[in-house]
């Protein structure tokens, strides 16, 4: 179960940034969430997990993705799930399903820990070349720098072989089938033994992400809406009525989410353990994951109130307003509660991150490349200006200005890069135009 799109993109840097003026920027970033079924402490983030980037869960643990490069995971570990190996580092991408862990790391290797959830040790091929996994209940799947798919798994369980596929984009991985999205926008799905209502549907539009629960599918289209089909047992293909403005979407085992691009998290199907009951006061989130019994996310700082605004005579009061960031959870008999907020990093100021609204593919190509561009938006607010930094490797922070000094067009901003195979991860810093 693993969403195609979030704050790790694939991206080549387009335009060199020499001599640009970068003093002054404030660099925000989202803070660490967790929420939902809490058998085992699998909804509560260890104090311990700050700066997290990237958020993935099985059955009854979580795993988070930190800015380092390292893994933490907490909860269940009767199967060794929340072992992460001594040595892990350098990891640009995690998911999780069932009993086990995957991790991507920069070189393109995998590495996976615990057991599947037939409850029997993962056995996985070598893997070298890898841009993106996902883990599905009983398989798993990566795929490579060349856009085909390779899959494991037990034997006679699961989905098979994938299609001869050319020029994927993104992976999910779920129980009976697998989905694909490829640089055209289309959807293909597979299975040995994949239900007749797990086919993909005809009325699909120019598809950005993926999704796939135990036994149904969601597909974001670029216009912002939501297409569900599968198995509809519990109400989890029900889309709720007028839902747009989606910038991301998560299947859990038999329910599904969505996050709208003012940072609300949407949920429908399967409430056995309030696992769709999300918080009216949950705001600023700024990526989701569907677990089978539990969500994770990641939220933004809040921005300061009217009445906070009219208290701060300047930009750099504002700042030290803002709400902090809290750990928020809900399902089985949890309720809501607040808990520990991770600290920014060293050389960030606290402010809340710049609001990313979306980053899609752009229409079209860009940059003399024959791959779709890269569009990044932003929300941008009058009188500041934007700066736009690259990483391929955040255990040294070897940030790469791509461009200083954009104007502001609120209210938002949007820049293009084109794509090639390579991970990267991006950041938008502000400051006050002089």
């Amino acid at each position: 179960m693993k969403k195609s799109c979030g704050l790790l993109v694939c991206a080549w840097l387009a335009v060199a940034a020499a001599g640009q003026d970068l003093a002054g920027y404030e660099w925000g970033e989202p803070k660490a969430l967790a929420w939902g079924f809490n058998l085992t402490q699998q909804a509560v983030i260890p104090d311990t997990v700050t700066n997290v980037i990237a958020l993935a869960g099985g059955v009854y643990h979580s795993i988070a993705l930190q800015a380092d490069g390292r893994v933490a995971a907490w909860g269940w570990n009767k199967y060794g799930q929340t072992n992460v190996p001594p040595d892990l580092r350098d990891v640009v991408a995690i998911d999780a399903a069932g009993f086990y862990s995957l991790a991507l790391r920069a070189d393109g290797t995998v590495v996976t820990w615990g057991a599947n959830y037939e409850e029997r040790p993962i056995i996985m091929p070598p893997l070298t070349n890898i841009i993106a996994i996902s883990a599905g209940f009983r398989h798993g799947l990566a795929l490579t720098k060349d856009h085909t798919i390779i899959n494991w798994g037990i034997p006679g369980f699961g989905p098979g072989p994938p299609p001869p596929l050319t020029n994927v984009v993104a992976i999910s991985a779920g129980d009976s089938h697998d989905l694909a999205l490829c640089a055209d926008g289309t959807v293909v799905a597979w299975g040995a033994e994949m239900p007749a209502g797990l086919q993909v549907p005809t009325n699909l539009s120019r598809v950005v992400a993926i999704a796939a629960g135990h036994y149904h599918n969601l597909a974001l289209q670029a216009d912002g809406t939501v297409v569900a089909w599968g198995w509809n047992n519990f109400g989890q293909t029900d889309v709720p009525p007028g839902l747009t403005n989606v910038i991301a979407i998560d299947a859990g085992t038999y329910h599904s989410l969505a996050l709208q691009a003012d940072g609300r998290v949407v949920a429908w199907g399967w409430n056995k353990y309030g696992q769709t009951d999300v918080p009216s006061d949950l705001t600023n989130v700024a990526l989701i994951a569907a677990t089978e019994y539990h969500n994770l996310a990641l939220r933004r700082p809040s921005e300061p109130t009217a009445e906070t605004a009219q208290a701060a005579p300047s930009d750099a009061a504002a700042r030290t307003t803002r709400e902090p960031a809290a750990l928020w959870r809900w399902g089985r008999n949890d309720g809501v509660s607040t808990g520990h907020a991770a600290q920014p990093t060293g050389g960030t100021t606290g402010e809340a991150a710049v609001e990313i609204l979306a980053i899609a593919p752009a229409a079209g190509t860009a940059l003399q490349s024959d791959r779709p561009g890269l569009e990044i938006t932003w929300r941008s607010r009058a009188g500041h200006i934007y700066c736009v930094q690259v990483t391929d490797d955040l255990g040294q922070a070897a940030w790469q200005t791509i461009q200083a000094g954009i104007p502001a067009t609120p209210p938002q901003n949007a820049f293009t890069l084109a794509t090639d195979e390579r991970l990267r991860f991006y950041r938008i810093g502000e400051k006050l135009a002089e």
